[in-house]
């Protein structure tokens, strides 16, 4: 039976001692996965390709490394994490119209780096591997659970799915604790790429007004905020002798691509057209959202609703481009 380590409220932290490694730190998830894990009690080191401009919230040291080019053994060796989240190459969409070839350089060898490396330098240290929900592909049921089989249709899904089973094979072979959350569709202010950014670009840049996105609208996601991925993840973390590897990160919930429009279209400064095409991105899901009863074991409840997440967002972007919000 599995033990919850941090299912305490954030400010009594964790069972130290506690210190994190996050990869990707300075992206858009990694931000919130270093602040979370700050403001849980962990020690939290960052490491990404470039340094960032603005400081990333709770990490204490921040170290530039390629991970598909340098080892990261060293860095293991001097902090020597307790628990390490990869979320380096976490960007992508599952539409992703490249083979994989290219791509996946950026993904499978900069995960194995890590796999290796704590293998190495600290077997002890428990690895989460932020995956995603492409792999299931079509799901035959919603919501999809972590039992149900993967397909993934993208070359995203493909590279994530290989990511998966690399990791399950150094667990195997190594005796590492390796678990694997699958986060769906995230979303959150800092975030420039994939719907809402797409939304938002073209309205704050169509002289009409108009906005056109692809599909009819009835697509149907999980669309779960970076904080609570965030909370999700770092309870994942602490759950000890658990034997259970997979972990869908998302809401519960399905919403139409339309109903997003709409939503984002009422809280813009003024009207929007929206149009969709009828014609729907090739590898794209009708219909996905996920059945996170196991998160919910362990206490986890999403704080933000999709309509106070929206808003946010939308404030966000239109506080980045100077445009004032309706009141």
């Amino acid at each position: 039976m599995s033990t919850p380590l941090n299912t305490a409220p954030r400010s009594q932290g964790a069972t130290p001692p506690a210190r994190c490694l996050v990869t990707g730190a300075a992206g858009f998830l990694g931000r919130e996965l270093s602040r979370q894990f700050a403001a849980g009690g962990y020690r939290v080191f960052g490491v990404g390709r470039r340094r960032p401009t603005d400081p990333v919230p709770g990490v204490e040291q921040f170290e530039t490394l390629d991970l598909n080019q340098l080892p990261i053994r060293t860095l293991l060796e001097r902090w020597s994490p307790t628990v390490c989240v990869h979320a380096a190459g976490m960007g992508g969409t599952p539409d992703d119209p490249c083979s994989g070839a290219s791509r996946e350089s950026t993904d499978l060898p900069a995960w194995t780096n890590v796999l290796e490396g704590v293998a190495r330098a600290a077997p002890r240290c428990r690895l989460i591997l932020l995956s995603s929900a492409a792999v299931y592909g079509e799901p035959t049921r919603n919501p999809v659970s972590e039992q149900d089989g993967i397909a993934p249709l993208s070359a995203y899904g493909r590279r994530k799915q290989a990511c998966e089973v690399a990791g399950l094979r150094f667990a195997d072979r190594h005796g590492l604790d390796v678990r694997i959350a699958r986060v769906f569709n995230a979303y959150g202010p800092g975030q420039r790429r994939q719907l809402l950014w797409d939304l938002c670009q073209q309205a704050s840049r169509a002289s009409d007004g108009t906005v056109e996105l692809f599909g009819d609208g009835s697509e149907e996601r999980d669309f779960v905020h970076v904080q609570d991925v965030a909370d999700a993840v770092w309870r994942i973390a602490g759950v000890a002798d658990d034997d259970r590897r997979f972990w869908n990160v998302g809401s519960g919930q399905a919403w139409s691509v339309r109903q997003v429009a709409e939503h984002v279209n009422r809280r813009w400064p003024s009207a929007l057209t929206l149009r969709f095409t009828g014609q729907s991105r090739a590898r794209e899901t009708s219909r996905i959202y996920a059945d996170v009863s196991c998160l919910h074991r362990l206490g986890y409840d999403p704080r933000w609703t999709l309509p106070a997440g929206l808003d946010q967002y939308v404030d966000w972007f239109l506080a980045q481009q100077s445009i004032a919000v309706s009141p």
